[in-house]
């Protein structure tokens, strides 16, 4: 890999995470574990080797999209305009607010939201997962959903759906849903490159 001398400055980012705790079934619960994070991609990254099989040449701001079971991300660039807008919006969502709005159960959907700094290794390569360094906003969520009596949760909510209608990822979220299903009495396990423990333990280190 080319050695980056000049690490870029802007070090920001931010994890949207969704999966189900509780009981579940086996054969959907994969799919229902996502992650979506928006961050700056520098160039010659770990993230270039990684998706290998389709090569990320570009640097630049991204919103990327992972299935837990699929290796391969959805990726799309963005403008520093439009990543700058996405970042204050997290911002000003008021975690005090929230907890007062959100509320509690023994199984369900979990919402997690994290922002803050990433840490970059000497040569500029993101370090895969996203590393985060020092001080970082982290909001919590049981099976949240879009209620009009509860406002703060209700913008936390409509900002991520248009982060997700950016990227279409029902689309793609779907597409995957239907090959898994096609597979799933066909060695899927094979068809996802997650065909034995060790693999599948090592794939859940990449959250």
């Amino acid at each position: 890999m080319e050695n980056v001398n000049i690490v870029p400055n802007d070090h920001r980012a931010i994890t949207i995470h969704r999966f189900l705790w509780g009981p579940a079934d086996d054969e959907d619960s994969p799919m229902n574990d996502t992650k979506i994070s928006i961050y700056y991609l520098p160039k010659n990254s770990y993230k270039s080797i990684y998706d290998s099989n389709d090569f990320i040449i570009e640097e630049g701001y991204i919103i990327e999209a992972r299935v837990k079971i699929v290796r391969h991300s959805k990726i799309e660039f963005i403008t520093k305009e439009n990543f700058d807008e996405i970042y204050k919006e997290f911002e000003n969502i008021n975690i005090k607010a929230l907890e007062q709005e959100a509320s509690w159960g023994h199984n369900g959907s979990q919402l997690e939201v994290k922002m803050g700094t990433l840490k970059y290794n000497n040569a500029g390569s993101l370090f895969e997962p996203l590393t985060y360094t020092g001080k970082t906003k982290n909001i919590s969520l049981w099976s949240p959903h879009e209620d009009t009596k509860k406002p703060e949760m209700l913008k936390l909510l409509k900002l991520i759906k248009s982060i997700e209608a950016k990227i279409e990822f029902d689309k793609w979220w779907e597409y995957n849903y239907e090959e898994l299903k096609k597979c799933y009495n066909s060695h899927w396990y094979r068809m996802f490159k997650i065909d034995i423990k060790k693999e599948i333990d090592l794939e859940a280190r990449d959250w």
